[in-house]
């Protein structure tokens, strides 16, 4: 998500200005620090762009969807099954598929910020619960970033104080409390725990029609953290393959070569 489309996202919502500069300075720090001009001196990012280079493009059978994008030739109406994993203050998506289809949106989101944002939100389509999405049942602590964001459970840097502590469960737990045995669309967005959650649904069997995945690689810039990302990254693109999914990147306008966002579209 650009830094353009996030300052006019807080100005739809009167946050750009309710915190004054202190917003701003967010923003423009967080610009300086992971913009794009200076890609080649950094070999992280190197090898993120040969990786991505390496996936294919969106094609003429894909379109957007709020923020997002989702392959036309998987149909959806208003009994689809669509889970939304991280919401923060941005759910263009959930609301363009909600409005398009008429079908209902899970959302999944424990941070305290979401919790508030979710409340003034009236939509009986969009059916919000706080709570995180893992592995396993956990209380796990979420760090926020020092020019402020998105939490994550992966601090920043050691020392790093938690925020927060939320309770979390795996997808098939929601799935089980909601009635669900399938899903069409499953989109995640959870700052750094796609690949954990990832592995888990294809070990409980759980193929979604389609995925939308951002995969953020770590702040950490010790050699071993970034060559595992990578490595986990090429491997569950591989799992998810196996599986009988095709996979497209979706582009980015903003902070390239630090995430990778793919939709992911099962065809077999």
């Amino acid at each position: 998500m650009s830094v353009l489309y996030k300052i006019i996202n807080n100005l739809k919502q009167g946050t750009l200005f309710k915190n004054g500069w202190k917003a701003l300075n967010n923003r423009v720090t967080k610009f300086l620090k992971f913009n794009n001009f200076f890609v080649f001196t950094d070999s992280y990012r190197v090898i993120h762009r040969r990786i991505q280079h390496q996936i294919p493009t969106l094609t003429h059978n894909h379109i957007p969807i709020g923020n997002y994008f989702l392959d036309n030739r998987k149909d959806l109406n208003s009994n689809s099954v669509v889970y939304s994993l991280g919401v923060g203050t941005h759910i263009d998506f959930d609301l363009a598929i909600s409005e398009k289809y008429a079908c209902p949106v899970f959302m999944y989101d424990p941070t305290p910020v979401s919790i508030e944002f979710m409340k003034s939100r009236e939509n009986d389509k969009l059916k919000f619960f706080p709570y995180g999405v893992w592995n396993e049942p956990s209380e796990l602590k979420f760090y926020t970033p020092d020019w402020g964001g998105s939490s994550t459970i992966f601090p920043q840097y050691e020392g790093q104080v938690p925020k927060f502590v939320a309770p979390c469960d795996s997808l098939s737990v929601f799935m089980k409390q909601n009635q669900h045995n399938h899903i069409d669309v499953l989109k995640m967005d959870i700052e750094g725990a796609g690949i954990v959650v990832l592995h888990d649904i294809l070990k409980r069997s759980i193929f979604p029609n389609q995925i939308v995945v951002e995969l953020e690689r770590p702040v950490d810039h010790e050699p071993s953290v970034q060559i595992r990302f990578f490595a986990d990254v090429l491997d569950i693109i591989d799992a998810l393959k196996t599986q009988g999914y095709e996979i497209f990147q979706i582009p980015q306008s903003g902070y390239k070569y630090l995430s990778f966002e793919l939709l992911c579209v099962k065809t077999k």
